[in-house]
């Protein structure tokens, strides 16, 4: 919970002008991308998508306007899940069940055998490891279509942009001292109050001859 703790730590993006929704068509946009948990007998390694803030572990909760609407700010909350398999636990567990067969069957089992074998030990031990989750918060300020995002790993930034990108279809672009620079240029009335105006203009000589 970045957000409510205070934390100064983010990183701004900027949507285009043009773009605009309502609070309403935001949540059904996020709806379609929710965040669904990984299942005990599944083969996903990783889930990710939005959830409600501040319920980010109930997944079953419905997203709604006022989860995310916070004045005329837009509060986003990614909900990344990975499971981990320690691999030399793993390994041994293959290489066991490979030691159990060939006990059994007096010969070692060929290569679909040996895969079968070593799907059914990375699901029995997929049952018993806990993913690890990781919450990435951001702000949307929908007046002047300013994203923050409270999060310095480049690779989680990078996954919440590319599910932002398929959710409303418009990937937010890097408000760094480049962007900012080619963004004052081109938008000139933005540079008017720095432009300089003296306050006491020297007085008109006029020589007379």
């Amino acid at each position: 919970m970045a957000i409510i703790k205070g934390a100064m730590s983010y990183v701004r993006f900027r949507l285009s002008s043009q773009f605009s929704l309502g609070p309403e068509h935001i949540v059904e946009k996020l709806r379609l991308f929710k965040f669904r948990p990984l299942h005990d007998r599944g083969v996903d390694q990783e889930a990710v998508g939005w959830c409600s803030y501040l319920n980010e572990f109930d997944a079953e909760k419905e997203l709604v306007v006022s989860d995310i609407l916070y004045d005329e700010k837009v509060i986003l909350c990614l909900r990344h899940d990975a499971l981990v398999l320690p691999k030399p636990l793993l390994k041994a567990l293959v290489k066991k069940a490979l030691a159990h067969y060939y006990e059994e069957h007096k010969r070692w089992p060929d290569r679909t055998v040996k895969n079968e074998l070593e799907q059914k030990e990375i699901q029995l031990l997929r049952a018993r490891v806990l993913p690890k989750t990781r919450i990435i918060e951001a702000i949307w300020d929908l007046k002047s279509n300013e994203l923050r995002i409270f999060c310095r790993s480049k690779a989680l930034i990078d996954r919440f942009l590319d599910l932002f990108a398929n959710t409303f279809l418009e990937k937010p672009v890097h408000r760094d001292m480049a962007y900012e620079a080619y963004y004052g240029v081109q938008n000139k009335d933005l540079l008017n109050p720095y432009s300089h105006v003296p306050i006491f203009a020297p007085p008109v000589r006029i020589d007379v001859q």
